[in-house]
Protein backbone atom coordinates (compact mmCIF):
# COMPACT_ATOMS: atom_id res chain seq x y z
CA UNK A 1 0.00 0.00 0.00
CA UNK A 2 2.91 1.89 0.69
CA UNK A 3 3.65 2.48 -2.82
CA UNK A 4 0.58 3.05 -4.34
CA UNK A 5 0.30 6.03 -1.75
CA UNK A 6 3.92 6.96 -2.92
CA UNK A 7 2.78 7.05 -6.59
CA UNK A 8 -0.36 8.63 -6.06
CA UNK A 9 1.14 11.45 -4.32
CA UNK A 10 3.77 11.99 -6.80
CA UNK A 11 0.88 12.47 -9.54
CA UNK A 12 -1.49 14.53 -7.01
CA UNK A 13 1.85 16.58 -6.41
CA UNK A 14 2.08 17.52 -10.64
CA UNK A 15 -1.63 17.81 -10.82
CA UNK A 16 -2.11 20.24 -7.74
CA UNK A 17 1.26 21.43 -7.84
CA UNK A 18 2.10 20.97 -3.79
CA UNK A 19 5.15 19.17 -2.97
CA UNK A 20 4.48 15.35 -1.77
CA UNK A 21 5.91 16.14 1.86
CA UNK A 22 2.60 19.07 1.73
CA UNK A 23 0.30 16.32 0.53
CA UNK A 24 1.39 13.86 2.76
CA UNK A 25 0.20 15.60 5.84
CA UNK A 26 -3.15 14.56 4.17
CA UNK A 27 -5.18 10.89 4.27
CA UNK A 28 -6.57 9.68 1.45
CA UNK A 29 -9.70 10.83 2.09
CA UNK A 30 -8.62 14.20 2.14
CA UNK A 31 -6.43 13.83 -0.89
CA UNK A 32 -9.24 12.51 -3.02
CA UNK A 33 -11.34 15.31 -2.63
CA UNK A 34 -8.82 17.49 -3.17
CA UNK A 35 -7.75 16.04 -6.69
CA UNK A 36 -11.90 15.94 -7.18
CA UNK A 37 -12.24 19.77 -5.98
CA UNK A 38 -9.86 20.33 -8.65
CA UNK A 39 -11.43 18.31 -11.41
CA UNK A 40 -14.33 19.92 -10.32
CA UNK A 41 -12.39 23.58 -10.93
CA UNK A 42 -10.99 22.46 -14.43
CA UNK A 43 -14.69 21.28 -16.11
CA UNK A 44 -15.81 24.71 -15.26
CA UNK A 45 -13.01 26.63 -16.61
CA UNK A 46 -13.31 24.50 -19.78
CA UNK A 47 -17.18 25.22 -19.52
CA UNK A 48 -16.38 29.14 -19.12
CA UNK A 49 -14.35 28.55 -22.31
CA UNK A 50 -16.68 27.05 -24.51
CA UNK A 51 -19.20 29.32 -23.62
CA UNK A 52 -17.34 32.06 -24.50
CA UNK A 53 -15.96 30.71 -27.37
CA UNK A 54 -19.79 30.02 -28.66
CA UNK A 55 -20.84 33.78 -27.32
CA UNK A 56 -18.26 35.17 -29.85
CA UNK A 57 -19.04 32.33 -32.82
CA UNK A 58 -22.56 33.67 -32.34
CA UNK A 59 -21.60 37.19 -32.56
CA UNK A 60 -19.54 36.69 -35.73
CA UNK A 61 -21.75 35.03 -37.56
CA UNK A 62 -19.70 31.37 -37.10
CA UNK A 63 -20.14 27.84 -36.17
CA UNK A 64 -18.08 25.55 -35.28
CA UNK A 65 -18.67 21.78 -36.75
CA UNK A 66 -17.28 18.71 -35.25
CA UNK A 67 -16.58 15.53 -37.50
CA UNK A 68 -16.78 11.86 -36.45
CA UNK A 69 -12.57 11.96 -36.56
CA UNK A 70 -12.49 14.65 -34.26
CA UNK A 71 -11.86 17.32 -37.32
CA UNK A 72 -13.06 21.22 -36.61
CA UNK A 73 -14.28 22.82 -39.34
CA UNK A 74 -15.08 26.57 -38.92
CA UNK A 75 -18.46 27.31 -40.64
CA UNK A 76 -20.14 30.88 -41.92
CA UNK A 77 -23.78 31.88 -41.44
CA UNK A 78 -23.48 31.95 -45.32
CA UNK A 79 -22.79 27.78 -45.03
CA UNK A 80 -18.70 28.29 -46.32
CA UNK A 81 -16.34 26.20 -44.80
CA UNK A 82 -13.51 27.58 -43.97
Amino acid sequence: MGRVKSQWLEYLSEVLQLSEIELSKYSLTELDNMLKEHERELDEKVQQTDDYIDQLAKMDGWDVEVDEDGRIFIVTAEGGIT
